[in-house]
């Protein structure tokens, strides 16, 4: 059997193509019958990482496990993507999971940013554009360039960077990238993580 892979649509749950991606369905590629590697338009893609999800695609987005019918091939261009022309769709997970390790709290962030106050968005801004500029590019550049820091870094801009890669950055990385937005919106723990992008039901391993 065919392993589960990750699979990020849009809130409607379409993808590129208008194409409907529903559970406990089949999905299969409307026009094409052979896929050519890295030609976006002969498959339907997915991932074997759900932080890699979103490359191509923004945030927010549904995420869902599915299953590969046939024939896979992967990418010359991008480590986990799987491509095939067809997908048994099997689950919905927590769309967090998107943003990599570290996507509940990136999620809460991108949320707590769209409620601000003006106040709370001048000082957040200042203080993650400071921060993120001297720290970042040096410590956490080159791990951070792929599909959860594109997604999350338009949403929350640098802020965002912090939590992305907490795992891969010295504490006192982490803490100059974001102590002066948690100065502003509170602790990383004390955001909520909105409940569309959240699921009881989810018992997935954390990646």
């Amino acid at each position: 059997m065919s392993e589960l892979l990750w699979k990020a649509v849009g809130r409607d749950y379409t993808s590129r193509g208008g194409v409907v991606w529903t559970v406990g369905e089949t999905v299969t590629h409307p026009t094409s019958t052979r896929m050519v590697r890295d030609e976006p338009a002969t498959y339907l893609s997915s991932s074997a990482e759900p932080g890699e999800t979103l490359i191509g695609r923004d945030w927010p987005c549904r995420l869902l496990r599915v299953r590969p019918i046939g024939q896979v091939i992967d990418s010359d261009e991008w480590r986990f993507k799987r491509c095939a022309l067809g997908y048994e769709v099997v689950a919905e997970v927590a769309a967090w999971r998107a943003l990599g390790p570290n996507g509940r709290q990136v999620a809460a962030l991108v949320a707590r940013l769209g409620c601000l106050t003006a106040a709370e968005i001048s000082a957040a801004r200042d203080a993650a554009r400071d921060a993120a500029w001297t720290a970042a590019v040096d410590a956490a550049w080159t791990a951070a360039v792929d599909a959860a820091w594109a997604a999350a870094r338009d949403a929350a801009r640098d802020a965002a960077a912090g939590l992305v890669v907490r795992d891969l950055l010295p504490d006192h990385h982490y803490r100059r990238l974001t102590d002066r937005v948690t100065a502003v919106i509170g602790p990383p723990e004390s955001w909520p993580v909105p409940a569309w992008c959240d699921r009881p039901d989810d018992d997935e391993e954390t990646p």
